[in-house]
């Protein structure tokens, strides 16, 4: 049985309060809300405040010679589940496949000019994808007391990506290189809403 699934929810909740000390549990469903953010995905991609394209290079090994230059690095919709979450924990896991982009793997030893080993362009069918876990935030307004159920993809943690394949050293190299891309991320781009609660007067 899925730990999230409605079954052992209500199992969960016929123990006792679930609200932890507060007065309301509010439920979300993935699949609305995954809807909500293809909406959004769309609207700002076409209003170019989406993810900007990712260019950068990569070091395999730290120290070593072989690096990746990435260029121009496109991500897809993101796609919410909640298999990670709890009555406790409202972290929900993002992922978002790798559309685009042009990929160049070099090697450079001291005293010696670059040396291109391959270079590929990206495409959404070869199955590259981003994954982060992601705290799901409510913010309150000040005048209508509105509470903003938001998503910032520059909080996000714990990326992992399999742009390597199945070496997990390097992918981790990527993984590294997508957090500092996110952490750098100005709200506008980063910041989805995924619902209002109307909180006044609670």
């Amino acid at each position: 049985m899925s730990v999230n699934s409605l079954e052992s929810l209500l199992a969960r909740m016929r123990q006792g309060s679930v609200t932890q000390g507060w007065g309301a549990v509010s439920v979300f469903s993935r699949s609305r809300l995954n809807r909500l953010l293809e909406q959004q995905y769309i609207e700002r991609f076409n209003g170019y405040s989406f993810l900007p394209d990712f260019s950068g290079r990569v070091s395999l090994v730290e120290g070593g010679y072989d690096y990746i230059e990435l260029q121009n690095i496109a991500l897809g919709q993101p796609l919410l589940s909640f298999t990670s979450a709890s009555l406790t924990n409202s972290t929900a896991v993002l992922t978002m496949n790798i559309i685009a982009g042009r990929y160049t793997a070099s090697r450079q030893t001291p005293g010696a000019l670059a040396n291109r080993l391959s270079v590929f362009n990206i495409t959404e069918a070869q199955g590259l994808k981003l994954e982060l876990e992601i705290d799901l935030s409510l913010v309150v307004g000040e005048v209508d007391k509105r509470g903003k159920v938001k998503l910032d993809l520059a909080r996000g943690v714990n990326f992992n990506c399999n742009v390597a394949g199945d070496n997990e050293a390097a992918n981790k190299q990527f993984a590294d290189f997508f957090k500092q891309q996110f952490d750098a991320l100005p709200e506008h781009r980063s910041v989805f809403q995924l619902g209002i609660l109307n909180l006044k007067g609670y």
